[in-house]
């Protein structure tokens, strides 16, 4: 199921973890053109299809004057800009983005383990690793490095660089071209390309297991159901031929889902090996739960 933001209105997309941000080259599921926090945030605040936060033109003053005033959040803004006494839409959208590059996870099991305890994984998760680096199931090509996907930038990262970014899912062929429901066919909504259907910027498996529904719609309830997907080569959840339609949706820096074996006793080690990659400190952070928490323990 897609996410719902708070006016109620039902949103195509499936909502993203917001851990590690500040490394991401691109900021959702498929528009290349959203690269830092500054320019994403104001996107949710002012969408109008679906409605998602809700300011519009006619009342934005009026939220932005509630925001400001409010006695928690009045102190704060006076600290973080003094030289700005009337904090404008910029204000809040700087402080949010401030805020988002906090929230890091990267003390989960799997990383402990790479530290060096060997004790962090249980038996079945290091066998899920070995499958996770392996070429027969090729996880690897769009899941790996510090975040988790190979959508990842830091500052080593050369000037001008592309990291692999947009990569089918293989979810759809509604006409036997590989089209995607409208309105929500990946980097072809952006580009107008058709070799772009249902190209998406794969999310970090960071925490995986506590944010079903998965995929870019959330059309699929569990991490089983993902793992037979990709392990049917990516069959289309409308039955169409996956070779089809693989033909003409390869990566956009690879190559075509081609599938692969696995046996029961292999799913179940690769969910255990995706469920240590939860960041137990991370999602019970007291500092990320309470917004207000954080004024009333301000210095």
């Amino acid at each position: 199921m897609p996410s719902r933001p708070e006016t109620g209105q039902m949103h195509p997309r499936n909502a993203q973890p917001l851990m590690n941000l500040a490394w991401l080259p691109q900021l959702t599921w498929a528009d290349p053109t959203l690269t830092t926090l500054e320019d994403q945030i104001h996107i949710p605040i002012r969408s109008e299809r679906p409605v998602e936060l809700g300011v519009n033109d006619g009342n934005a003053a009026r939220v932005l004057g509630g925001l400001t005033a409010d006695p928690g959040y009045a102190p704060m803004f006076a600290a973080a800009f003094p030289d700005e006494p009337n904090p404008g839409w910029d204000h809040v959208v700087q402080s949010l983005a401030s805020f988002l590059r906090t929230m890091t996870s990267f003390d989960s099991p799997v990383d402990r383990y790479a530290q060096g305890d060997g004790a962090a994984l249980t038996p079945p998760a290091r066998r899920g690793l070995a499958l996770f680096g392996d070429d027969r199931f090729e996880c690897h090509q769009c899941h790996s490095g510090p975040t988790m996907t190979v959508s990842y930038v830091d500052a080593e990262t050369p000037p001008g660089a592309e990291p692999g970014m947009f990569f089918t899912n293989a979810l759809y062929d509604l006409d036997g071209t590989g089209a995607y429901p409208e309105g929500n066919q990946g980097l072809y909504e952006v580009t107008g390309d058709p070799r772009h259907r249902g190209l998406f910027r794969p999310p970090s498996l960071r925490n995986i297991a506590l944010t079903a529904p998965y995929m870019h719609d959330g059309s699929l309830e569990t991490l089983e159901e993902v793992l037979d997907h990709y392990a049917s080569g990516g069959r289309p959840r409308d039955g169409a031929d996956p070779g089809k339609v693989m033909r003409g949706h390869e990566h956009r820096h690879g190559g075509p889902i081609r599938g692969f074996a696995m046996t029961e006793e292999e799913k179940a080690d690769m969910i255990a090996f995706l469920t240590a990659l939860t960041d137990d400190g991370f999602v019970t952070r007291s500092d990320l739960a309470d917004p207000r928490g954080i004024a009333d323990t301000a210095d």
